[in-house]
């Protein structure tokens, strides 16, 4: 059974728990189908309570009229600290689909941004690139990253790549450029997106041998990049340094994130390989996204040793691959309950947050801490010191 046949019967599931696992395991996969992004939109307008983390999963995932629809309605109707989440998934959307759908765009977008998308899109390729150049020109400025600026500049590459405005000789260039540099320009990176817009298959080697450098932005980007291409190719050139637990989460992640049986089997090798309880409990968590009953006597191995991780929560993850392959444990309750008390208490303390942000705009003395080894508040399901308190 494939990944998407595992998923869909749990698609829509009004158990927290699974839903929250399903939509993990869809965040990063590139070929949902349209259908499921105009369900799972649905279900967002429909239940506030999966609204947030639907949206946030739904990165990659493809756009039609009616998606395009959904998030116009969600986004005109959205309370304020959701508001934003629609408004990601709509800058996201490709200009030209944009102006393929007028009709319904004029209904959020204003008349002047539709005239700016139609100018830029007809302007040719030299008058994109001057501006893509500049926008880069303004980054490498900047004293801190603008994630602003980096959001701009990603869009004008992807237009650029799409549009065939880009050759490989430029993307060939840029990375024979990087042999002798020490870190990475914006301009380095963005080409490496533009390969992945441009399917450039046969930089997958390269694009691996990357994954060894210690640069988040670029490994963010490679981990994307090496995902879309859903190939034994890129499993064959992925080989994480599984002695390294601060270096393998990246590489463990291209492996997770492609959903092939190459993948599993070279996950189930590393497992095997590594004596470091925190690299075998990422290789845990790989497998279980896989949907594979492969993973069942490593998941039962992690399970009978104990092995734990600061990086996720380890009962919610056991509980939501358990459910979805439809396997009884004995310790599935267990799980379940202990999951959900502390989903409880992560939502107690993020409406308490929100109440304190809303009301003032001091900060009070008793004012609640995420603790590093609490839930981020971006909606990851990692801990926070592995997310946003780095």
């Amino acid at each position: 059974m494939s990944f998407l046949d595992r998923i869909k019967p749990f698609l829509l599931s009004d158990d927290l728990l699974v839903h929250r696992y399903v939509m993990h395991s869809l965040r990063e996969f590139p070929d949902i189908p349209e259908e499921w992004t105009v369900q799972l939109l649905r279900q967002a307008l429909a239940n506030k309570g999966q609204e947030s983390l639907i949206l946030i999963s739904l990165e990659h995932a493809p756009l039609n009229r009616e998606s395009l629809e959904l998030l116009i309605q969600g986004a005109d109707n959205a309370d304020l600290d959701r508001k934003h989440l629609y408004l990601r998934l709509l800058d996201k959307a490709d200009p030209n689909f944009i102006l393929a759908n007028r009709d319904l765009a004029e209904r959020f977008y204003s008349e002047e941004m539709l005239k700016e998308n139609v100018a830029f899109l007809a302007s040719g390729s030299e008058s994109m690139w001057n501006q893509y150049h500049a926008t880069l020109a303004e980054l490498e400025k900047e004293k801190y990253f603008n994630s602003n600026l980096y959001g701009m500049a990603k869009e004008i590459a992807r237009i650029l790549a799409r549009n065939g405005f880009v050759d490989d000789g430029y993307i060939q260039r840029n990375f024979d450029g990087h042999k002798n540099k020490e870190f990475f320009s914006f301009e380095d990176i963005l080409a490496v997106y533009m390969a992945k817009e441009m399917k450039l298959e046969q930089h997958i080697p390269y694009f691996a041998g990357l994954l060894e450098r210690d640069d988040d932005l670029l490994l963010e980007e490679l981990l994307e990049v090496l995902s879309s291409f859903q190939s034994d190719a890129v499993v064959e050139s992925v080989n994480p340094d599984i002695e390294d637990s601060a270096m393998v989460i990246f590489p463990i992640g291209v492996l997770k994130n492609t959903k092939t049986q190459s993948s599993v089997d070279k996950l189930i090798k590393y497992y095997s390989m590594t004596t470091d309880p925190e690299v075998k409990m990422y290789i845990v968590e790989a497998l279980c996204s896989q949907l594979t009953e492969d993973a069942f006597p490593i998941v039962e191995d992690a399970i009978q040793k104990k092995y734990d991780t600061s990086a996720f929560e380890v009962d919610e993850l056991y509980y939501g691959f358990y459910k979805v392959m439809g396997v009884q444990h004995p310790k599935l309750a267990e799980w379940g309950k202990s999951a959900m008390e502390r989903r409880e208490y992560y939502d107690k303390r993020s409406r308490e947050l929100n109440d304190l942000n809303f009301t003032s705009s001091a900060v009070p003395k008793n004012e609640p801490k995420v603790g590093r080894n609490e839930p981020c508040l971006c909606g990851s399901g990692k801990k926070y010191k592995k997310c946003c308190g780095k």
